[in-house]
């Protein structure tokens, strides 16, 4: 499914393979954004998956990017 606004599809793997979603890289990067215990650093975002919590790293992005 493309992203609404940037149309791009969902590109942005779960490296836990019980999982494996994708997801957009501008809505992981905001949701990982919005939660206090992620860390923001050298342009990047660690958090953890909403689906099943392990951590996950994308690169920090606005949709203007």
């Amino acid at each position: 499914m493309r992203h609404a606004v940037t149309m791009e599809t969902p590109v942005k793997l779960c490296s836990n393979e019980k999982c494996a979603s994708f997801y957009h890289e501008v809505c992981l990067s905001k949701w990982l954004q919005s939660i206090p215990t992620s860390d923001i650093g050298f342009g990047m975002v660690t958090g953890k998956c909403p689906l099943c919590k392990m951590t996950i790293t994308c690169r920090l992005v606005d949709e203007d990017d």
